[in-house]
This record gives C-alpha cells, structure tokens and sequence, in this order.
C-alpha cells in the first residue's frame, strides 16, 4: 500500500497509523505512473509486454 500510494493519482496526503503513505479511496495508478514506479526501482520504464501484464491479471479501468 506504501508504494501504491506514492505513485497513485492522487498522491496520498495522509499516513497510516503504522507509519506508511495511506492511498486516498479511489486512487490510480496510470501508466505514466507505473513507468516512473519502474525507473525509480529498476532504473528504465517497463517494456510494453511488462505493462499489458497488469491489463491480463487485475482489474483495470482506463484510468489506471
């Protein structure tokens, strides 16, 4: 939830009661999102095989 909520659309305002980012209700991560997750984690944004997985494996809207 940390992680999502550093990258969500909105940004998380608020922390947890545990000390971690809270996602605002209602919060997205977007492509444009995922791809900054992934150069901050593994220093280039993911191939675009790597970002249909997501589409195949959750729910996803066209906002994120």
């Amino acid at each position: 939830a940390d992680i999502f909520s550093t990258y969500s659309t909105p940004p998380s305002r608020s922390i947890a009661h545990n000390g971690l980012n809270k996602a605002p209700v209602g919060a997205v991560i977007d492509e444009t999102r995922l791809d900054r997750w992934a150069r901050d984690t593994n220093g280039e944004p993911f191939t675009q095989e790597t970002n249909d997985e997501p589409r195949e494996y959750m729910n996803m809207t066209d906002k994120g």
